[in-house]
């Protein structure tokens, strides 16, 4: 989130799985993280400020705690039309449930014009 204040989210969201295995067992792994902050062009004094004030931890837990109400307990987990599916699936298990969504769709906007 510190990250994400400052429009990099995307950014750092892809080197922090990427990176994972490197900085998982660090204690603590915010000097990895500044390294990785500063690889994707962040401010270093701004992103380091952040993550030690810990300024965003309230929000990063509100969001967390939110996904357990809504019943996920896995990474990743996608919301589809107010079904839940947790962990990594491949496309095709994708596929079926997005195209059913689009055809229900537009034969409603087609059936309207």
């Amino acid at each position: 989130m510190c990250a994400a204040r400052q429009h990099k989210f995307w950014q750092m969201h892809d080197l922090l799985f990427r990176y994972q295995s490197r900085w998982l067992d660090l204690n603590p792994p915010r000097p990895f993280f500044l390294t990785l902050a500063d690889s994707i062009g962040a401010d270093r004094q701004a992103f380091a400020t952040c993550v030690e004030s810990g300024e965003t931890r309230a929000l990063v837990k509100a969001d967390y705690e939110g996904s357990l109400r809504s019943g996920a307990n896995a990474t990743p987990s996608f919301y589809i039309e107010g079904g839940l599916m947790s962990g990594d699936r491949p496309m095709d298990q994708f596929r079926p449930i997005l195209d059913s969504i689009y055809r229900a769709r537009t034969a409603t906007g087609a059936k309207g014009r």
